[in-house]
């Protein structure tokens, strides 16, 4: 991932595509049986995102496990033997890249995905029964701050 200047450097400062070859570094340290990635392309270089599926695929083959969470379809297709597509909560389909176009008789993971999940995404339920310790603290770790905004919201 071309990151040997970098590895005795502290991440502040670091952009988003420096940081995301951190994380992943750090997920590979210990030779994992199983890898759980999530959008791992998502601010890399295109050199950088090829190395990464190729990665992928080498743990694959040598039967290691890889979760991979994506939204990018094209690249799920290319880097996943087994695809789950998940809608609203629901698992819609579950199967081979081939399989899966085949079963909706598209020609690509887009357009299966968009047959398979007619319905519109569901909104997310507000309700007016207070957030738990965990759940604020969630909230408040996961929402960007917005310049002038209010902080102690």
């Amino acid at each position: 991932l071309d990151m040997k200047e970098s590895l005795g450097r502290h991440t502040k400062g670091f952009s988003r595509g420096m940081r995301q070859k951190t994380a992943l570094l750090r997920a590979l340290a210990h030779a994992p049986d199983v890898l759980l990635l999530d959008e791992p392309t998502a601010g890399l270089d295109v050199t950088s995102a090829r190395t990464v599926r190729s990665l992928v695929q080498q743990l694959g083959e040598t039967g290691g496990t890889v979760v991979y969470s994506t939204h990018q379809l094209a690249e799920a297709e290319a880097v996943c033997n087994r695809i789950i597509i998940i809608h609203n909560g629901e698992v819609r389909a579950d199967g081979t890249p081939a399989g899966l176009l085949e079963q909706t008789s598209t020609a690509n993971l887009e357009e299966a995905y968009v047959s398979l999940t007619t319905d519109k995404a569901r909104t997310r339920v507000v309700t007016d029964k207070p957030l738990s310790k965990i759940a604020r603290w969630w909230q408040k770790l996961s929402t960007p701050k917005t310049p002038g905004g209010d902080e102690s919201e």
